[in-house]
């Protein structure tokens, strides 16, 4: 197979020709990316809205080349992405690739991982086809290892490992703003009896209330039924005990 080259001029330069070959090049390839995920997208979002884009970055994640796209997908973002996919800032990272597969005919597929970030050769195929069948049955107790097989997705997870320590909490705001003291609440083994309103953010760690109470904050409201007791854990959580 003929492959065309490119020769850099002696001090390691392209000339205009080059370079608007090269462009030309990538925009091609661009195009041939988003006619892809235009005819192979499921959702109505990419087949008819075609509300995706397309482009090339740089190995320093620089936007390269994009084709028909929305400028609010590639102007910012792209090179974010390409960033946080390499693990920017992270202590480690974990990319898996799995495939979405299916025998001919079907109408649902099933997700494969894959041994390798590629198949390059026939070997790899033969694993990939293997693991598709082995998949199959475990899922659904058969396979058939003589049918073909339809790829309809590729995807890639990664995973970054940001801190050593997993130990989080919910950040105190402090006192809280002024609330009432006690209210008149109904329950139905007591009726009307007066509970205590407390606001969790003035609640410090190892604190407890005693039902009948009430704890608000500001995205809920925890009832304490009589008798039961709620402690505010180190971690920031609430923990009820009837």
């Amino acid at each position: 197979m003929a492959m065309n080259t490119l020769t850099l001029n002696a001090d390691g330069t392209l000339d205009g020709v080059q370079m608007a070959i090269i462009n030309k090049r990538m925009e091609a390839i661009c195009a041939k990316m988003a006619n892809t995920l235009l005819r192979t997208g499921r959702s109505g979002v990419l087949n008819s809205a075609r509300d995706f884009s397309c482009c090339i970055v740089t190995a320093e994640n620089r936007l390269l080349t994009v084709n028909e796209s929305l400028p609010i997908h590639v102007l910012r973002g792209a090179d974010m992405m390409c960033e946080s996919m390499q693990g920017a800032g992270s202590l480690e990272q974990v990319v898996e690739f799995t495939a979405e597969a299916r025998y001919p005919s079907q109408i649902w597929e099933i997700e494969v991982p894959l041994r390798s970030d590629r198949l390059e050769d026939e070997q790899a195929l033969a694993g990939f086809i293997e693991d598709f069948h082995k998949t199959h049955e475990a899922l659904f107790t058969f396979a058939d290892s003589e049918s073909t097989i339809e790829t309809v997705g590729w995807r890639a997870n990664v995973r970054c490992r940001l801190r050593d320590s997993i130990n989080l909490s919910v950040e105190s705001a402090g006192s809280g703003p002024e609330i009432a003291h006690s209210r008149s609440v109904y329950f139905p083994d007591t009726g009307f009896v007066e509970a205590r309103v407390v606001h969790f953010d003035g609640m410090g760690p190892g604190e407890t209330v005693d039902g009948p109470a009430i704890i608000e904050s500001s995205f809920t409201t925890v009832v304490i039924d009589p008798g039961a007791k709620a402690e505010r854990r180190p971690s920031g959580s609430l923990l009820i005990t009837p």
